[in-house]
């Protein structure tokens, strides 16, 4: 199964050592997490626009909470085995694993320059 990651350029190196870890959304100040979100997830596209789309739907200017738009980003190919363990959030409509991805199955793709 191919999927696809979108982050910033900065957590490129640390990616391709040790792979996609789940992580806990950061949301902003003030804004609580419901509790299925505590245990963390690594969120991927079924096409690299959805993969994409927090990056190329904000600008800087949205808010200081969108400061990452500035950053280079980098679309990431997972390729993963058929039988490993996703889920589908609903409400956001991603796909998701709770599970560590290992980098021998991240790929780079492409980079995306920083919005000024």
């Amino acid at each position: 199964m191919v999927y696809y990651h979108g982050t910033p350029m900065r957590f490129l190196d640390k990616i391709m050592e040790v792979g996609l870890k789940p992580r806990i959304r950061r949301m902003g100040k003030g804004f609580s997490l419901p509790s299925e979100y505590t245990l963390g997830r690594v969120y991927l596209g079924r096409d690299p626009d959805e993969s994409m789309w927090a990056f190329e739907n904000v600008s800087p200017s949205d808010g200081p909470e969108y400061s990452y738009a500035k950053e280079d980003w980098v679309l990431l190919k997972v390729e993963l085995p058929d039988d490993w363990p996703l889920l589908m959030d609903e409400e956001e409509g991603y796909v998701y694993t709770k599970q560590p991805i290992p980098p021998e199955y991240i790929s780079l793709i492409r980079v995306y320059k920083g919005k000024l």
